[in-house]
């Protein structure tokens, strides 16, 4: 399971956001801690394995980018974290950290990697997944996935960043042995 940020809607990337959203910042985080433990949950009672591999967004920075605020003290990381352990007693589950900017995913021969819409830009990767893009896009050859956020038609996205989308996720189907994505689709939320 690639969870790819923005797990929670914040209080501190555009000034009048604390004043737009529907839960407190402590909310998101009891609500979204136990959405990603019923996901895993779900997962394992399905998949003999389940790996999670997670990545933290832009929306669960503390305070605006300017703030001395570590860049790891992210409130999606703070989900990540209690849902891994409160899910610390399931033999078949891995959970990663996300150390980096960039995650890595690793599956017998295939690879890809894992990063946050708003980190587009910052890097030289041929081939990454990016998740909070605001509209979705697949290249030709299905190498590079963006996924529209849940937030993608917030007022916000559609006037300061042109760009708003409908929300979705990607569900892929992976050939471990060949390295490759088998079938890729995308789930629209709306």
């Amino acid at each position: 399971i690639a969870f790819g940020g923005d797990m929670i809607e914040g209080l501190f990337n555009f000034a009048t956001q604390a004043f737009e959203i529907d839960a407190t910042l402590f909310e998101q985080y009891v609500n979204v801690s136990r959405l990603i433990v019923d996901v895993v949950r779900h997962a394992l009672a399905n998949y003999e394995t389940v790996t999670v591999v997670p990545e933290w967004g832009n929306h669960g920075r503390i305070g605006s980018k300017r703030d001395a605020v570590p860049k790891n003290d992210n409130v999606d990381r703070m989900c990540y974290e209690l849902a891994r352990q409160l899910l610390a007693d399931e033999k078949r589950l891995t959970w990663q950290d996300c150390p980096e900017d960039i995650q890595r995913i690793e599956m017998g021969n295939y690879r890809a990697l894992l990063m946050h819409g708003d980190e587009v830009g910052r890097s030289g990767f041929a081939s990454p997944q990016a998740c909070n893009a605001q509209e979705p896009l697949a290249d030709g050859l299905g190498a590079i996935y963006w996924t529209g956020s849940t937030e993608s038609d917030n007022r916000y996205a559609r006037d300061s960043l042109a760009a708003s989308g409908v929300p979705s996720q990607r569900l892929h189907f992976i050939d471990t042995e060949a390295g490759r994505v088998t079938a890729a689709y995308q789930v629209w939320l709306d």
